[in-house]
């Protein structure tokens, strides 16, 4: 779940937080372990007072790692200082764990540890506390309230984002699917453009007619092995017209570089490394993963100069794109990497993406070609 955070602390990461616990633990630290040699009053050892105190504190160095654990402890530990009675309780600290834990674990530990703390302070309320149990619970329900909201805010986030990534899903599916359908549609026009050649030259020009149905069984061949691998892609309930257009491939990368160069600046170089012809529907996918990775240059790399390399063998058609820019981690939720991971997908392939130890960022698709080179 993302956390909600102001802006100026939305850079931390998870070790600064930490070290800002283990600040406000010992600041706690230096405010009440002084008081805790008046335990020699009661003909105990003063370190019994130094290790009991410690324990209410020091435990909030590591409430983000251990909440539960750390919530008990304080609370055993400052209910000790209620019951002897030693010293003032440092409640502070049991309301800090209180956040910890409702804003972190399940509704029913939350209510568990708040039920435990009231308990104390009732308890205290006849006792050492007196009317300062009230201040004291008070606060501690303020900061277990503001942690519940906090947690169902971030599973309410957490739901939405989910929806947005599968409907974005979704979207880039049925987008395949429309390509697909043009894809198989053209590969049909073609077959019975050749089936009604080979008819007419059948019997005056034979080699004419076998080469005819030769390009038939060929184009027949490609087109089953699309729909065997994204029928389940094809079925969608929407029948809006879809307008058509020319089916890019590999041959329009060096147009669509020429073409962000003019555009944007962006200076794409685009290398080739192998020959052969691939199916239609695979180079239509290789072509919308470097138009998507070059798209995400132009959004978050600025104008940093980009690499495209295709390499081409008997095992898989691999697609790296390099950029120089800033790089950075993945952020979630991205639809444009979901995008191409289903192009990817779709053809049996994988897609990784991150930044490179050197800087920039690297996008790398393998998409099996079944043996074709």
């Amino acid at each position: 779940m993302s956390e909600l955070r102001v802006p100026l602390t939305s850079r931390l990461r998870r070790e600064h937080w930490l070290a800002l616990d283990a600040v406000l633990a010992l600041a706690l630290v230096a405010l009440v372990v002084p008081a805790s040699p008046r335990i020699e009053q009661y003909n105990l050892p003063a370190a019994v007072g130094f290790v009991i105190t410690l324990a209410a504190t020091t435990p909030i160095a590591v409430r983000r790692i251990w909440p539960v654990a750390v919530y008990w402890v304080v609370l055993a530990a400052c209910s000790t200082l209620v019951l002897l009675p030693i010293i003032g309780a440092p409640f502070v600290t049991v309301a800090v764990a209180a956040y910890s834990v409702a804003v972190s674990r399940s509704r029913r530990t939350a209510v568990i540890g708040l039920v435990a703390a009231l308990a104390v302070f009732l308890a205290g309320a006849f006792g050492s506390l007196g009317g300062q149990s009230v201040t004291d619970a008070a606060m501690v329900i303020a900061a277990w309230g503001l942690g519940t909201v906090l947690r169902e805010h971030r599973s309410y986030v957490a739901a939405q984002q989910e929806q947005e990534i599968q409907a974005a899903v979704m979207r880039e599916r049925l987008h395949i699917a429309r390509e697909l359908h043009d894809v198989v549609a053209n590969g049909m026009s073609l077959i019975t453009l050749q089936a009604g050649v080979a008819g007419y030259v059948l019997d005056s020009r034979p080699e004419e007619a076998r080469r005819a149905l030769a390009s038939i069984e060929e184009t027949g061949r490609s087109g089953l092995a699309v729909l065997r691998k994204s029928l389940w892609w094809l079925r969608s309930e929407d029948r809006s017209a879809v307008p058509a257009e020319a089916t890019p491939g590999l041959a329009d990368l060096e147009i669509l570089a020429r073409r962000v160069r003019a555009e944007s600046g962006i200076d794409v170089t685009v290398s080739f490394d192998g020959q052969g012809a691939l199916p239609v529907g695979l180079e239509l996918s290789a072509y919308r993963i470097v138009q998507e990775a070059i798209t995400n240059v132009i959004k978050h790399g600025g104008s940093s100069p980009t690499r495209v390399l295709l390499r081409h063998t008997t095992e898989a058609l691999v697609i790296e794109i390099d950029d120089d820019g800033p790089g950075g981690a993945v952020r979630p939720g991205g639809h444009g990497l979901l995008g191409m991971r289903e192009r990817a997908a779709l053809h049996g392939g994988t897609l990784t993406a991150g930044p490179r130890p050197e800087g920039g960022f690297t996008v790398r698709a393998v998409l099996p070609t079944d043996g074709v080179a």
